[in-house]
């Protein structure tokens, strides 16, 4: 910045810390005013990154968030080793850009192509771009990725593994963003979400109902906090006494694949006293691995064993027998998502920071009644014998 332009540090206003409005729109806004007013004209170079670190003690990033925004609007271009300047030409039209974010090396690719699909129709109605990007756990050591850390988006939905320590990274550069999932409660995150609990509680209603008592829950990875819910349904039921006889076995999976579930199944048919008459599996995915344990131990699904999953994912139609399954509306979930991002983004101020979407149970072929002929003892030396 020249000396004829160093005056206009000093007419910059103040951020409002108390304002729920991010930093870096506070700061567009301010900057996008002395443009608006000439006292910024064409050709005028803005302060620089360091410039308006300094004079408001923001983080750089906060900087570079404010700056990005005007030049994707046209207002401003950088140019290469001098600095950003104020446009000649009137600003052009700006679609902008949402981010989906799927936070795990997750092996149930099909649930999160739903969630992004959903996000991706909302943002297509708002003539919005969609950019996408995976990432593995998040510590504090770990840096954002390029779409957030560059301020590409100017908002985005994640979900997956959701640590605090990433919210807290998030809050940070103040990019508006929605959670599709579970996370830690801490009252202020945006949430898109279903009851876990009362999934399990609705699931073991149906198993009770067809004459099943002894029913196992076997999860997926306690690293995706739904899974947590999902324990917690569980063992909360074990524990009220209302379900007569219930066996409370609960099984947790190294992962979420369908070879999780094969081995973890295998393992429940192996060891236990008491092989389960219906499982519960804690997605499809698990769900249909623990269908091919149950093959490999001479059990016929669902005659020997009932086996349900969650999610309810094309392929659960498609397995044999086609799958009984919690339906998980994962489209919804994503258009629900990029809604509540719009509303966030638009200046809205929602009354709630939690949405629940509504579920419902898809009853197929995995599922009857029980015949209660399941053998006492260890189901490795029944199979051994046949």
């Amino acid at each position: 910045m020249n000396k004829g332009e160093k005056h206009i540090m000093n007419e910059l206003a103040e951020i409002d810390r108390g304002s729920a409005l991010p930093y870096y729109c506070q700061l567009e806004q301010i900057l996008r005013r002395l443009i608006s007013s000439g006292e910024l004209h064409p050709g005028a170079q803005l302060p620089s990154e360091f410039e308006l670190v300094a004079r408001y003690g923001i983080s750089r990033t906060t900087a570079r968030q404010a700056i990005t925004q005007l030049c994707h609007e046209g207002l401003a271009e950088r140019i290469k080793g001098k600095g950003t300047f104020v446009t000649a030409s009137s600003p052009r039209e700006r679609k902008r850009q949402i981010g989906f974010l799927q936070y795990t090396a997750s092996s149930s690719p099909a649930y999160y192509a739903l969630m992004m699909k959903g996000v991706e129709e909302i943002a297509t109605d708002a003539e919005s771009h969609l950019v996408c990007a995976t990432g593995g756990p998040f510590t504090p050591r770990t840096p954002l990725p390029a779409m957030i850390g560059e301020a590409v988006v100017d908002g985005v939905v994640l979900t997956g593994v959701i640590r605090p320590a990433l919210l807290k990274a998030l809050a940070r550069t103040g990019i508006p963003h929605v959670v599709i999932g579970s996370i830690e409660a801490d009252g202020t995150t945006p949430l898109v979400t279903w009851d876990g609990e009362m999934a399990i509680r609705r699931a073991v209603e149906l198993l009770t109902s067809l004459g099943h008592r002894r029913i196992a829950l076997l999860n997926g990875s306690p690293g995706i906090q739904i899974h947590g819910k999902y324990r917690d349904g569980y063992k909360a039921i074990c524990a009220d006494g209302q379900t007569a006889q219930l066996l409370p076995l609960y099984a947790e999976a190294q992962g979420s694949s369908k070879a999780d579930g094969f081995d973890e199944m295998a393992r429940i048919l192996a060891s236990e006293p008491e092989r389960p008459t219906a499982v519960i599996c804690g997605n499809d995915y698990l769900a249909w691995g623990a269908m091919e344990a149950a093959r490999e131990f001479n059990l016929a699904v669902p005659h020997d064993i009932s086996i349900m999953g969650i999610g309810d994912i094309e392929l659960s139609a498609l397995l044999s027998p086609a799958l009984t399954t919690v339906r998980i509306p994962l489209l919804e979930l994503g258009r629900e998502a990029a809604r509540f991002l719009f509303d966030i983004m638009d200046g809205g101020h929602p009354t709630q920071s939690v949405r629940n979407i509504p579920f419902d149970i898809t009853v197929r072929d995995s599922t009857s009644t029980c015949s209660d002929r399941s053998p006492q003892g260890n189901t490795k030396l029944q199979q051994s014998t046949r």
